[in-house]
């Protein structure tokens, strides 16, 4: 397992980060979070606002939603943004 694809970009979620036990169980799905960022381009809210039906899977892009960086040059924003987490095997399986 190389990890779980997360989002648009592609991003790369280690299993360390959904847990063994959602990996091994074959836990897939895709949720929307809101993501609300400040006028000094801080993120200062992320909420789940569909969830995937895996508490560790939402958590993780709750996660990933916190580790996202804007430039809003002075205004702020809000964003919707859904991520799809997917087993995807590989030579480093277990």
């Amino acid at each position: 397992m190389t990890g779980a694809q997360t989002g648009a970009q592609g991003a790369q979620v280690a299993v360390s980060q959904v847990g063994s036990a959602v990996v091994q169980a074959g836990s897939q799905g895709s949720l929307t979070v809101l993501i609300t960022v400040s006028p000094a381009s801080a993120v200062t809210d992320v909420s789940v606002v569909s969830s995937s039906g895996y508490p560790a899977l939402d958590a993780a892009a709750v996660a990933a939603g916190w580790a996202c960086r804007f430039q809003m040059n002075g205004h702020s924003g809000r964003y919707r943004t859904t991520y799809r987490f997917e087993l995807r095997g590989g030579d480093d399986d277990w």
